[in-house]
């Protein structure tokens, strides 16, 4: 059995979940520091020599999907890195992607342009967490 790779691009989210680990913390990450923990990123996972024990790969912030991907650049090269997972998907060098959103806002279309980009969306899953007490629950509920 072979297991899962996950890289954590940045702790930046706008959510504040009373049950994450960035507490109230929105940790505003520099773009400088975005580019280069994508770049970071995509060097690792072309390394092919590392599939030999993996064979998913997993992309978690903080989050990416509610503004995270502020610049032309930084969408640019975030979506570089899924084009790299979608051709590592269909080369069959690992079988899943899986990428972290907290899909909390009601504008998706950096999250629907990345999937987009997936060809077989079969092997692409989109994780949320699940809180029933601090979440999922308005005042009016």
């Amino acid at each position: 059995m072979k297991k899962q790779m996950q890289f954590e691009l940045w702790d930046e989210c706008n959510s504040k979940c009373t049950f994450c680990h960035l507490c109230n913390k929105n940790n505003i990450t520099p773009n400088e520091t975005k580019l280069n923990m994508i770049q970071d990123t995509l060097d690792k996972i072309s390394d092919l020599s590392i599939y030999d024990e993996y064979d998913t790969i997993g992309f978690i912030g903080g989050e990416f999907f509610q503004g995270q991907l502020n610049t032309p650049e930084i969408k640019s090269k975030f979506m570089e890195l899924i084009k790299v997972a979608n051709d590592l998907l269909n080369n069959h060098i690992v079988k899943d992607l899986w990428l972290n959103a907290s899909l909390l806002i009601g504008n998706q279309k950096d999250l629907y342009e990345a999937i987009d980009l997936i060809d077989d969306k079969t092997k692409l899953w989109i994780l949320t967490s699940y809180d029933s007490i601090g979440r999922f629950h308005t005042p009016k509920m």
